[in-house]
């Protein structure tokens, strides 16, 4: 294997911080962004959500040249019906979270986002077997 694969270049790690930063302080100010388009009810941002990731979604698979893929996942049935199940999860999460900002719950909305993989831990502890290892348990105790 490639040694720069396995040690990339510190522009890399700097670029990666960078666009993480971005994508945080992004998700910090979505909250004031949907307040402030607050007249437009909470299903017709999220369709536009919907009606923009598609052009979107189409240069990335473009640029990644991962149309064949696409292909096999609507081909296949059951891959198709687990992307559609998916999708469904995610149109309602944003939907609620985008109703929540809107009538002034951002609290609550927020609360929900933390406690969430927290109870998914949970859940792999008691019905999965994981076992978490030292720096995951403190990691859970801090959260």
């Amino acid at each position: 294997m490639d040694g720069a694969l396995l040690n990339p270049p510190d522009s890399i790690d700097r670029n990666g911080i960078a666009i993480g930063l971005t994508a945080y302080v992004l998700w910090g100010v979505l909250p004031l962004y949907l307040v402030w388009i607050s007249e437009v009810p909470a299903l017709e941002v999220l369709a536009h959500r919907i009606l923009w990731a598609v052009p979107f979604g189409a240069i990335i698979l473009t640029v990644r040249k991962q149309w064949g893929e696409v292909r096999v996942a609507f081909t296949h049935r059951l891959v198709f019906a687990v992307f559609l199940a998916a999708a469904l999860m995610i149109a309602i999460n944003w939907l609620l979270y985008i109703y929540a900002v809107q009538s002034a719950q951002v609290f609550q909305a927020s609360l929900g986002y933390y406690i969430n993989p927290l109870i998914f831990v949970v859940v792999g502890l008691l019905f999965f077997g994981e076992d978490l290892r030292l720096l995951q348990r403190l990691a859970v105790l801090l959260a």
